[in-house]
């Protein structure tokens, strides 16, 4: 159960504080929903002829990922030096909940599933030219969830006053020592077949660089994730290909045509936030 992180933590069977206790306690964890993210940012794909798997795979991972190790919860069972457990009793169990230290890309506005990078796959599983020469992704995260801790945690009491330090030594104890199976080779061969759990964010002007709505998609992933120097980029190839402000787009939201105009002040209009960002195009 959850419990309040600046008090005591006494033994559950004789009500013995375990807070400060001058010695070593082991704890089981049990963790719930763990998964490991590989990261990558700016992700460039060139899609040569004769291109296979191992050497897509290959060209992937040779950009060095990010690594996060997520544990939303994780339940310890004590095991009380004050009690023994007998054969078919449960310890002494503390459940921690760290959503709070979670970073999902998984579950982040602007993040999509991928879908271009499944069909690249696909198509070079089975023998298909590839639609497109190149693909570039914003941000590309690979989900890797099988894997376990091996051992107990033994933890020093001396040093735990209280629940939120139990708390911070568990996680961090998680952190060292939870072993993911997983690389993101494995992730990557997994894709074709659905097996593997990949998001990311295209970037849609480089792969449709004749339709408007492909900045507007990345317009809007630049503007959430405030990405000003990116943006200014994108602006600059806009026009480039022949688009301004005045060039119009079917939006959904709107059920109608809409100019790009009307559509950055519809941003500003939602979050002023982004005014810093946008206004200095519509001046």
């Amino acid at each position: 159960m959850m419990r309040e992180e600046n008090k005591k933590i006494y033994c559950s069977f004789t009500d013995k504080e375990l807070t400060n206790y001058e010695g070593t306690i082991d704890l089981s964890p049990d963790f719930e929903d763990q998964f490991r993210v590989f990261s990558f940012y700016d992700l460039e794909i060139i899609v040569e002829d004769g291109l296979d798997m191992d050497s897509l795979i290959e060209n992937i991972v040779n950009n060095d990922p990010q690594i996060n190790d997520v544990f939303p919860v994780i339940k310890v069972e004590v095991d009380s030096p004050f009690h023994d457990v007998e054969f078919g009793e449960t310890g002494q169990i503390i459940e921690f909940d760290y959503s709070s230290k979670v970073v999902n890309p998984f579950e982040e506005i602007g993040i999509g599933v991928a879908d271009e990078l499944y069909e690249l796959m696909n198509d070079i599983d089975n023998d298909r030219s590839p639609e497109f020469e190149k693909l570039e992704f914003f941000e590309l995260h690979l989900k890797s969830q099988f894997g376990k801790y091996r051992g107990m945690m033994s933890i020093d009491f001396s040093k735990i006053s209280n629940y939120s330090d139990l708390k911070e030594v568990v996680y961090e104890m998680a952190l060292e020592g939870f072993n993911f199976d997983e690389t993101p080779e494995d992730c990557l061969y997994n894709v074709p077949y659905k097996n593997g759990i990949v998001s990311g964010t295209v970037k849609q002007a480089s792969l449709y660089p004749d339709e408007l709505e492909s900045y507007v998609n990345d317009i809007s992933y630049l503007v959430i994730k405030n990405k000003e120097q990116a943006l200014d980029s994108l602006m600059e190839l806009l026009a480039k290909n022949g688009f301004n402000l005045d060039s119009e787009f079917y939006d959904l939201e709107a059920s109608a045509d809409i100019s790009l105009r009307a559509y950055l002040k519809r941003l500003i209009d939602k979050d002023e936030n982004y005014a810093g960002l946008l206004k200095k195009f519509l001046s």
